[in-house]
């Protein structure tokens, strides 16, 4: 490489082998901060709390008796009767640095669409970010070695 007047020179070649390697690290943290919040959500849900950090509501006398009836927790809203639904939600590669948590089939993210109407619990929490912001300073330390 050949310095010229304070800029570095690169071949067309080294200048494409860079761009690959940033397109690459870009895809790579945006699919990595896409599954760290796929997991955040499922923390934040497993424990009852919404899209906006605090207690959702408790389900309805019916539904927590049908529940309870069927041998499942509840005492707290967790989104989970099969597990179906969440297991459906996945971290998903959409764009050269862009990813996207999603529902795999129509049939459950009509369920996520229902549960959210009910109490926004599919986003990312003020503790999200917190959370997301940690993750990203991990990544770019990462990156820095």
């Amino acid at each position: 490489m050949a310095k010229m007047k304070g800029r570095i020179k690169l071949s067309r070649k080294e200048l494409e082998r860079v761009m690959r390697t940033q397109e690459t690290i870009a895809s790579q943290t945006a699919l990595r901060l896409a599954e760290t919040q796929r997991a955040n959500i499922l923390l934040r849900v497993n424990r009852g709390i919404g899209a906006d950090d605090t207690k959702m509501p408790s389900y309805s006398r019916g539904y927590e008796r049908h529940k309870r009836n069927q041998g499942r927790q509840s005492g707290r809203r967790d989104l989970s009767f099969s597990g179906s639904m969440l297991r459906d939600m996945h971290a998903v590669q959409t764009d050269t640095a862009q990813a996207k948590v999603l529902f795999g089939s129509g049939a459950q993210k009509l369920k996520a669409l229902y549960n959210q109407e009910l109490y926004p619990w599919f986003g990312i929490s003020p503790n999200d970010q917190k959370l997301l912001s940690a993750e990203l300073g991990r990544i770019q330390s990462e990156i820095k070695k």
